[in-house]
């Protein structure tokens, strides 16, 4: 099964938001660093 927004939020300690803006291709407009790319879920 497939993960959700929100689990990949909790695994990662990041807002749904974040992973949202991040899967859509927007993480550069809104100045979210790639500082750490590869977190595993």
């Amino acid at each position: 099964m497939a993960k959700t927004v929100e689990q990949i939020a909790n695994d990662l300690n990041l807002s749904i938001t974040t992973v949202r803006l991040v899967l859509n291709g927007k993480g550069d407009q809104y100045r979210i660093s790639a500082k750490n790319p590869e977190k595993n879920c």
